[in-house]
């Protein structure tokens, strides 16, 4: 369920439009593949005789960590492409605040 919370509020965040909508879509199919996994694995289920129950775990598993990994990625690319102040900028800052700089 987390897929969902996480991307309504990154929906609001600016730049993370596209990683909301990907983690809303992303919600809706690890839904639909956890009711799979449970078919496969339901004793009474017409699918679990076709004994595919392991392979359905693993494709929900992967689902959640391909989620995670373009989370990861995400966040690489945003601290690679926004620009990190000047020591000399920063040490400004810092003093300006009244903290000893060192």
């Amino acid at each position: 369920m987390m897929f969902f919370v996480v991307g309504v509020v990154l929906w609001r965040a600016p730049g993370w439009h596209g990683f909301a909508t990907f983690s809303v879509l992303a919600g809706v199919v690890f839904v639909v593949l956890a009711a799979f996994l449970y078919l496969t694995f339901a004793p009474t289920s017409p699918l679990s005789g076709l004994h595919v129950g392991g392979l359905a775990e693993r494709v929900v598993i992967l689902w959640r960590d391909l989620w995670y990994a373009v989370l990861g990625w995400h966040f690489f690319k945003w601290t690679a492409t926004t620009h990190a102040a000047s020591l000399d900028h920063r040490t400004h800052r810092l003093a300006a605040r009244g903290r000893p700089v060192s």
